[in-house]
């Protein structure tokens, strides 16, 4: 089988693969159990441009019509345990290898359409009311939440209240 490397992915060493060289699958899951970004798993989560929400979106291309395009995928991380399923990759599963993106190249740049921040998430800014069109704004109004103001004179009810708490005084 022909495989695609423009990049010579396969020619080239996994970068950082030297920090995980001296590890077992064990050793190097181990290692990266406290990995903020897999969590010791050796998979980083990338997200395309476009990402809000699906994993896989339809896209309508005027040239080739309906496509799925994947908007979220898992990168080889950068811990240990990342590096060392990388290197096996490398070695054993070269067409898995040349699919997965590596996060340290995500971050360089390499790859355009990747990125490490999830863009669903800006997306969650809280909203600016005053630029809303005004009739959104009334119905803003009518749907708010009502407070309630408790009344200034003690009712009946805290009074018999008062009777049986021992902490304050009548």
């Amino acid at each position: 089988m022909e495989l695609h490397d423009p990049a010579n992915r396969l020619g080239k060493p996994v970068p950082f693969a030297a920090h995980a060289s001296d590890f077992t699958l064990d050793g190097a899951k181990h290692e990266s159990r406290n990995c903020q970004l897999c969590s010791g798993d050796g998979w980083a989560p990338v997200y395309n441009p476009r990402f809000r929400g699906d994993p896989v979106e339809t896209e309508i291309d005027a040239r080739t019509g309906q496509r799925q395009v994947l908007m979220r995928l898992n990168a080889y991380c950068v811990c240990p345990m990342g590096r060392k399923i990388a290197v096996l990759h490398q070695q054993s599963s070269k067409d898995v290898f040349l699919r997965t993106p590596d996060y340290h190249d995500v971050v360089a740049g390499r790859y355009p359409n990747w990125q490490t921040e999830n863009p669903a998430l800006r997306d969650a800014e809280p909203i600016d009311q005053a630029r809303l069109p005004e009739a959104f704004q009334r119905l803003l109004e009518n749907t708010r939440p009502r407070i309630y103001h408790e009344p200034e004179e003690p009712t009946d009810h805290d009074r018999i209240n008062r009777m049986f708490n021992d902490s304050e005084a009548i």
